[in-house]
């Protein structure tokens, strides 16, 4: 003898197993792309902080360049704002270097960044050529 069941309406809903494993994929998207959002926040938020630094650095070796100090001598400069520590100088370009040919007419200008996040310090250094002639012509003109 076999019994036959006979469905005599048709179910037009979802059963309650299948909600839950909408819900279940749903809420594991959810949570790898809400990760993966606060990851790229957090990357943002410190590299923000980062050109932040290097445009303040910079701005401290273009003023060292266009108002040079008389003597050689390094300016140390704390900044508040951008918590951080600036020393920028003038470095002459070494005896083994390449460009030591050029070395009475041009120098090195540095300027180290420091400052620390958190527990992790940070330092930058940027360099860039200044024209030692350019700096003995505006020294003499002030004379």
């Amino acid at each position: 003898m076999i019994i036959e069941f006979v469905m005599t309406h048709k179910s037009y809903g979802f059963t309650l197993i299948e909600v839950l494993l909408a819900l279940g994929i749903l809420a594991a998207v959810a949570g790898i792309i809400g990760r993966l959002q606060l990851r790229a926040l957090t990357r943002v938020i410190h590299d923000r902080k980062e050109l932040q630094h290097n445009y303040v650095a910079r701005q401290e070796l273009v003023g060292y360049m266009l108002k040079p100090p008389k003597k050689s001598k390094n300016l140390k400069k704390e900044l508040p704002d951008a918590s951080m520590t600036i020393t920028t100088y003038a470095d002459e370009i070494a005896k083994k270097s390449s460009l030591r040919q050029f070395a009475k007419v041009v120098t090195f200008v540095r300027a180290r960044g420091q400052w620390q996040e958190g527990k992790v310090k940070h330092e930058m250094l940027l360099t860039s050529l200044m024209c030692t002639a350019a700096l003995a012509k505006k020294t003499d003109e002030k004379k």
